[in-house]
């Protein structure tokens, strides 16, 4: 089993960000609930993210464990952050 490197995982978090960005800039110009839309696509992407540490075969439990809670962490960070500068819609 190979190491995941400190510049792996700032590396695909930035990458996530950015296309996390990205896609709620585009579903804001495309609907009104774009906020709503965007959390809802990002827990998505969260849930399938797991997939390569619950369901890889020759990983450890400490690395899964390690693994699922690095995903958690990231996404939480992303979604509390950009959930948080989006525009919301007028009159909510």
């Amino acid at each position: 089993m190979e190491a995941v490197s400190l510049g792996a995982v700032v590396l695909t978090s930035l990458c996530a960000s950015l296309v996390g960005w990205a896609l709620r800039a585009v579903l804001e110009r495309l609907t009104r609930a774009a906020r709503t839309a965007w959390t809802a696509i990002a827990l998505s992407v969260l849930v399938i993210s797991y997939g390569g540490p619950l369901l890889g075969t020759g990983i450890p439990t400490g690395s899964r464990i390690t693994l699922a809670l690095m995903h958690t962490t990231v996404a939480a960070v992303l979604i509390a952050v950009l959930r948080s500068t989006s525009p919301r819609v007028a009159g909510r």
